[in-house]
């Protein structure tokens, strides 16, 4: 259905968001390294285009805002059906060091959908990404922000010196 699309989109811009970047480095007290990097709008735009077939959205638009990523599209079509003026909220985080994300404020043609309606499908997307984060055990997201200059993920990163 039209909400398994929104969850394939969220995971691909949490991979890009994943693997894309400019980093700043530096080594913190303990040892560890901290890897900080913030990603613009076009980085995560273009990146969804080419790893996501989007032909069933019209007029696909991302905004970054305070907190999340604002996603609309005009109308989007899946198995038959057409939802007409499609908007929600990506928001991400870091949840026991790995990242983490939720679709909130779903609202189709006017009408706010209610989360516990996709619960599931949010549960589903947590659950994904964090398989896609553990690729690395000695990484630790500690921190993810949004705002209208990008999305900013700071890492801790045992990269074995002073242990």
């Amino acid at each position: 259905m039209k909400k398994i699309r929104l969850i394939l989109v969220s995971v691909v811009l949490a991979v890009a968001m994943i693997s894309c970047g400019i980093f700043n480095f530096e080594r913190t007290e303990d040892g560890l390294l901290r890897v900080e990097t913030t990603l613009p709008l076009q980085v995560i735009t273009s990146t969804l285009e080419s790893a996501v077939d989007l032909s069933n959205f019209v007029n696909l638009q991302l905004e970054l805002r305070d907190g999340y990523i604002y996603v609309q599209a005009d109308s989007v079509e899946f198995q038959g059906i057409t939802a007409k003026d499609v908007s929600f909220h990506i928001e991400l985080m870091a949840v026991n060091g790995q990242l983490s994300a939720r679709i909130t404020n779903l609202d189709i043609s006017g009408s706010l959908i209610d989360e516990r309606v996709f619960e599931s499908y949010n549960e589903m997307l947590a659950e994904q990404l964090a398989q896609a984060s553990q690729q690395n055990d000695q990484a630790f997201l500690e921190s993810v922000s949004i705002s209208p200059d990008g999305v900013k993920l700071v890492w801790l990163i045992n990269a074995g010196a002073g242990n």
